[in-house]
C-alpha cells in the first residue's frame, strides 16, 4: 500500500500521509479514502467506517477501483471490526453486560446535560442543548444526528459549570452519551448473540423444556446446538440468492432475476434447508452470473485470472512486448525465460532477468530492460504452475491432467464454501487427502477478461491456436488476433450464435446474444434501438438495405474524474528518472502542485520535454511560454492525429519554417540522440519517438498498414457486438461499414459543424447522417482498403504487397482538392466547386429545424406503494394503508407511484381534424401535442 522507496523525501511525506490516513479509519476517526488509497479526485472522499450510510458511501466511492485498492479497503473493515468489537466487549465483559454499560452511562450523563439545561445562564443555547439532544435520540422529525455533530453542538452552547466541564471532559474521550444502536454494531459477530442465547436456554429450558430442543438438522449441531440457534447461526448462503426458482418466477409473470436450484418442493427453513436447496447447483449458476463474459466471443465465459492457460497468456504476452537493450527478445531468449526464471519464480524482478542475461546468456554487462509497466518487476507470475508442481509434481505437465487441473482452479475461484470446493475435489478421484487438504487450504481469485475457447479453442490452417502463436512467434496478443485468418474466426464463431434460432423471431435471437454479452446495459439499450430503427426503415422502403454505416460515440461523463492525473504521471516520471531531471524542473513541478495550477497541454509538452525544445534542443523560458507553439510532428496532410503522442512544443519562428515537412527530414541528424533519450528515459512514448523519426517519403510497407490501421480499423467491442448482429439479420447482400467516431469529429471541426447536446437531441441524428456520407464516401474513394472498414471483409495483405498510400488522412482530399472522384465508378464523391458544393447539402441538412430522433417504448411494472410501512410517528407524510386506518395510529406508506391514462383520436385533413384526450392520474400526467397525420387512434398509458 505504501509507496516504497521511502529514501526518497517526497515519498516519505506520501507515505507518512497514508499510514495517518490508515491508522485514523481503524481507530474510527474520519479520514480521507482518496489520500490512503493514492487516487486523484476533485470529490470529497471524507467518511467514518462507524457512521450511518458509510457503506454506500463507500458503494459511491469504490465503483471504478482496480482489485488491488478493493482489497485494501477489505482488510480496512476487517481491522476496524475488531477494534470496535474490543471497544464493545471491553474488560471481558457479556455482549449484554457491555450493553447495560452504555445504558446506564448514557443515564447518567442525561443527568448532567440536564443540570446544564436547568441551570444554564443563557436560555437560548440552554434550548439549543434541549433540540440538539432530541435530534441525537431521533426523536425529531428530521434526520438523526449523528455524534460529530452532536458533540460540535453540545460544546458549542455549554456553559462554564462543574457539570459543562465533566461533559466537556468526556466528549474529549469520545465517551459522552454513548448509545446501544450504533454502526459499531455491524463488527458484532453472531456468534456472540448465540453464546448469550444458548446461556438464556439453559437457564429457562428447566422451566420450559421445550426451548432446549435439539437441532434437527445434525450435521449443523456442532455449530448450533438447539433449534432455537438456528434463528440467529443460520445466514442463507450469498450464492443461493432470493429463495424462489427462475421457472417459478416465469410462471407468475414476474421479471426473472433468481438463480436457485430446488431438490424438493415445500416451504425451505433453517432447518431444512440443505434437503430443499441445492447448494452446489445454486453456487454453480450465481458465479456464472456474475462471471464476466469475454469481449471478442459472445456468450463465452473468461478463464480464471489464476487458471494456468491464463497465466500463460499473461506472462507471454508480456514477455512479447518486452525489450532488451532496445530490441525484442528473440524466440529462442523469451523461450528459456519463460522456462528458466518464470516456471521457478513466482515474481520476477528486473534484477533476476539481468542476471540471467549475465550468467547464462553470457552477456558482459546487465542489460537495459524496457517495454514493461513496472520499471522493476514482471507483473505476470506462473504461480498456479508452481503450486501445482509442489503438489503434483510431474502431473502438472501431463495432457491427461490438464483438464482436472484448470477445473480445479475454477472451483477455487467460484466456491468461497470451502465444503462445496472439498466435495467437487473428492469427486475426482486421483487426488490424496493430503492434495484435498491443501487445495482447500488456498484460494483463488478474480477473473481474467479472454475466454478458453479464445485463447486455445481456435485454431488456424495450421492447426495452431492463438496462445501456441504467442509461443511460437514474438507477436503480443492484440496483433495475433487481429491477423485476418484469427479475425475471420473470431466472426465466424460469434456468426455462430444466430445458427439454430428461429429466423421469424429474431428478438429472441437478439437478447439470447445480448442476454451473454460483455457490454453495459446503456449499450445493450443502444443496440436493441439501433436494430429497431434499421428494421423501421426497411419496413418504409420496402427491402433490406444495400449498406449499413455505424459509429460508436463515447457520450463525455457527467463527472468526469482521473484515476491518475497528469501531475501525478509527471511526478512518477521524474521520481523514476530522479538522476536525468534537472533540479531546477522538479522545483518549477512542486511549484505547479504547490499553487494547483491545471496542467494545459503546453505545460505537460514542457515538462515531458525536459523544458528543452524538441527540434532545435535549446532550454525553453516558462516565462516565454507564449512565442511557443504546439506543434504536429507529423502534419495533419500525411495523418489525422491530435493526441500528444504526435504534438510537441517549439519555438513559434521554427514552427513557421517547418510547415509541411517533417522533423526527421529537418532535425533527425541533430536531435535524434535527444529524442532517444527522451524515450530511453520514459518522457515519450514509443508511439511519439517513431512520428519523430518517421519519413514519409521512405515509409515501410509494414508502416503503411500501421498507419491505415490506427486510422481506419475501429476496435470497439461495442461495433463489432452490433455489427455482428446486424450481419446475423442480414444476408450477405447488406455490407456493414464501421465508422471510426473521430471521423465524424473530424468533418465537424473541418467546417464548423457544432454540436450542441444542451438544446436538444438532433446531434444524434445529425452525427447518423455524417457516419453515413463518411461510410458511402470510404467504401467507394478507398475500395482497395475496404477489408480495414467493411465488416465480414478479410482480404490478406501479403507482406511484400504495396498498399500504394502515402498519405493517411483519409478526409483530407475534401479540404485539398476541388473534386474527390471514385476511382473504380468516376462519381463525383466531394465538390469544392460552386454553385455545387456538396458541402451546401451537408449544411442545409445541418440547419433542419427538426430531425427525427428514435426513443425507447419502455413498460414498466410496479406496485402502486412502496411497500414498506412506516410507523406512526414516521418524520414524512403517510398514505393510509387502508381507508379507516388512520396514519396517525396505524402509520402508512411513504409513498405512491403516479400513473396517467391518455387517449388521443386524429383524423385526417378531408374529414375534419379531430382532437380528443384524457388524463387519470395521481399527481403526474402527459403533455399531448396536436400532431398532423392519417387517421390515428392511441392509447398511451404509464407511470411517472
Amino acid at each position: 500500500m505504501m509507496l516504497l522507496p521511502a529514501s526518497n523525501k517526497a515519498l516519505q511525506s506520501e507515505n507518512k500521509k497514508i499510514v495517518t490516513q490508515f491508522v485514523n479509519a481503524i481507530l474510527n476517526y474520519k479520514f480521507k479514502l482518496d489520500v490512503l488509497l493514492q487516487v486523484e479526485t476533485d470529490a470529497d472522499w471524507s467518511l467514518k467506517l462507524n457512521d450511518e450510510g458509510a457503506d454506500d458511501k463507500l458503494e459511491e466511492f469504490t465503483g471504478d477501483l482496480d482489485e488491488n485498492r478493493l482489497e485494501i479497503i477489505d482488510l480496512l473493515q476487517r481491522l476496524h471490526n475488531w477494534f470496535s468489537l474490543n471497544e464493545i466487549t471491553k474488560d471481558g465483559n457479556s455482549l449484554s453486560a457491555a450493553m447495560v454499560e452504555k445504558y446506564e452511562n448514557h443515564h447518567h450523563h442525561l443527568g448532567l446535560l440536564k443540570k446544564v439545561i436547568e441551570n444554564h445562564p443563557d436560555a437560548k443555547k440552554a434550548k439549543a442543548l434541549k433540540e440538539t439532544y432530541t435530534a441525537y435520540v431521533g426523536k425529531t422529525d428530521d434526520k438523526t444526528q449523528n455524534q460529530d455533530d452532536f458533540y460540535k453542538a453540545v460544546e458549542k452552547n455549554l456553559d462554564d459549570s462543574p457539570d459543562a466541564k465533566e461533559i466537556k471532559r468526556l466528549i474529549q474521550l469520545d465517551q459522552f452519551m454513548p448509545k446501544q444502536r450504533t454502526g459499531q454494531n455491524g463488527a458484532i459477530p453472531h456468534q456472540l448473540h448465540q453464546q448469550e442465547l444458548d446461556q438464556i436456554i439453559e437457564k429457562q429450558s428447566k422451566y420450559y423444556p421445550f426451548l432446549a430442543e435439539p437441532n434437527p438438522n445434525v450435521k449443523r449441531r456442532k455449530d448450533a446446538p438447539y433449534k432455537l440457534d438456528e434463528l440467529i447461526a443460520f445466514k442463507i448462503p450469498y450464492y443461493v440468492g432470493p429463495l424462489v426458482t427462475p421457472e417459478e418466477q416465469a410462471q407468475n409473470g414476474e421479471n426473472v432475476f433468481a438463480w436457485m436450484k430446488r431438490k424438493a418442493a415445500g416451504p425451505i427453513t433453517p432447518w431444512n434447508f440443505d434437503e430443499k436447496v441445492d447448494r452446489m447447483e445454486s453456487a454453480n449458476r450465481f458465479i456464472r452470473r456474475m462471471t464476466t463474459k469475454d469481449t471478442y466471443l459472445f456468450g463465452e465465459d473468461v478463464l480464471p485470472a489464476e487458471s494456468m492457460i491464463y497465466q500463460k497468456f499473461v506472462v507471454l504476452n508480456e514477455l512479447n512486448n518486452l525489450k532488451i537493450n532496445g530490441r525484442h527478445l528473440s524466440l529462442k531468449d523469451k523461450q528459456d525465460v519463460y522456462n528458466d526464471l518464470f516456471k521457478q519464480q513466482k515474481t520476477v524482478s528486473i534484477k533476476a532477468l539481468q542476471n540471467y542475461y549475465v550468467t547464462k546468456k553470457k552477456a558482459a554487462t546487465a542489460p537495459t530492460v524496457g517495454g514493461l509497466a513496472d520499471p522493476k518487476k514482471f507483473l505476470s507470475s506462473l504461480s498456479t504452475y508452481i503450486d501445482f508442481k509442489n503438489m503434483f509434481g510431474e502431473r502438472v505437465n501431463d495432457p491427461q491432467f490438464q483438464e482436472d487441473l484448470e477445473q480445479i482452479v475454477e472451483w477455487s475461484t467460484i466456491f468461497e464454501d470451502r465444503g462445496i470446493f472439498k466435495a467437487k475435489l473428492q469427486a475426482l478421484g486421483w487426488l490424496s487427502e493430503k492434495q484435498i487438504q491443501q487445495l482447500v487450504a488456498k484460494r483463488y481469485k478474480g477473473w481474467g477478461r479472454l475466454s478458453k475457447k479464445l485463447l486455445t479453442g481456435l485454431k488456424n490452417a495450421e492447426g495452431y491456436s492463438i496462445l501456441d502463436e504467442m509461443w511460437r512467434s514474438t507477436g503480443n496478443f492484440m496483433q495475433i488476433q487481429s491477423r485476418p485468418e484469427f479475425a475471420a474466426l473470431i466472426q465466424q464463431a460469434n456468426e455462430k450464435q444466430f445458427e439454430g434460432n428461429d429466423p421469424d423471431n429474431v428478438w429472441e435471437n437478439i437478447e439470447n446474444i445480448l442476454g451473454d454479452a460483455y457490454t453495459s446495459p446503456q449499450n445493450k439499450k443502444a443496440i436493441r434501438q439501433v436494430v429497431k430503427v434499421v428494421q423501421d426503415i426497411e419496413k418504409a422502403v420496402g427491402n433490406p438495405p444495400e449498406k449499413i454505416a455505424i459509429e460508436f460515440t463515447r457520450e463525455a461523463a457527467a463527472n468526469p474524474q482521473r484515476t491518475q492525473s497528469r501531475l501525478r504521471t509527471l511526478e512518477k516520471l521524474y521520481e523514476s528518472a530522479e538522476e536525468v531531471v534537472d533540479a531546477g524542473l522538479t522545483a518549477e513541478l512542486a511549484e505547479f502542485k504547490e499553487n494547483k495550477h491545471v496542467l494545459s497541454d503546453k505545460y505537460y509538452l514542457y515538462f515531458t520535454q525536459l523544458g528543452r525544445d524538441v527540434y532545435t534542443g535549446d532550454t525553453i523560458s516558462l516565462d516565454k511560454l507564449n512565442d511557443y507553439d504546439v506543434d504536429h510532428i507529423l502534419p495533419q496532410s500525411f495523418i489525422k492525429d491530435d493526441s500528444l503522442d504526435n504534438r510537441v512544443l517549439t519555438i513559434r519562428a521554427v514552427n513557421n519554417g517547418k510547415s509541411d515537412n517533417v522533423p526527421a527530414k529537418m532535425f533527425g541528424k541533430k536531435m535524434g540522440s535527444f529524442w532517444r533519450y527522451l524515450l530511453d528515459n520514459g518522457m515519450i512514448s514509443k508511439r511519439k519517438y517513431n512520428n519523430l523519426i518517421t519519413d514519409p517519403d521512405n515509409i515501410s510497407k509494414y508502416a503503411q498498414k500501421g498507419f491505415i490501421n490506427r486510422q481506419l480499423v475501429e476496435t470497439s467491442q461495442v461495433i463489432k457486438l452490433t455489427a455482428n448482429i446486424l450481419n446475423g439479420i442480414y444476408d450477405k447482400d447488406t455490407e456493414i461499414i464501421e465508422v471510426p467516431a473521430k471521423m465524424n469529429s473530424q468533418m465537424r471541426k473541418m467546417f464548423d459543424l457544432v454540436k450542441v447536446r444542451e438544446v436538444n437531441d438532433y446531434h444524434h441524428a445529425f452525427d447518423a447522417y455524417l457516419t453515413i456520407f463518411i461510410g458511402n464516401y470510404l467504401y467507394k474513394c478507398y475500395p482497395k482498403l475496404q477489408p480495414y472498414f467493411v465488416y465480414d471483409n478479410f482480404k490478406k495483405f501479403g507482406n511484400k504487397e504495396d498498399i500504394g498510400h502515402k498519405r493517411f488522412n483519409f478526409l483530407g482530399k475534401i479540404e485539398r482538392e476541388k473534386k474527390v472522384v471514385a476511382p473504380e465508378t468516376g462519381e463525383i464523391l466531394w465538390s469544392n466547386v460552386a454553385p455545387n458544393e456538396t458541402i451546401k447539402q451537408i449544411k442545409k441538412v445541418y440547419d433542419y429545424k427538426f430531425m427525427i430522433v428514435s426513443r425507447e417504448i419502455t413498460t414498466r411494472r410496479a406496485e402502486l406503494f412502496n411497500q414498506t410501512v412506516y410507523p406512526k410517528n414516521y418524520h414524512g407524510k403517510l398514505i393510509p394503508i387502508k381507508e379507516d386506518r388512520p396514519t396517525d395510529l396505524y402509520g402508512g406508506y411513504s409513498g405512491n407511484t403516479d400513473a396517467y391514462l391518455a387517449i388521443v383520436a386524429l383524423e385526417d385533413k378531408k374529414e375534419g381534424q379531430i382532437f380528443q384526450g384524457g388524463r387519470n392520474s395521481n399527481s403526474g400526467g402527459c403533455q399531448i401535442r396536436e400532431v398532423k397525420a392519417t387517421r390515428f387512434t392511441a392509447v398511451f398509458t404509464g407511470a411517472s
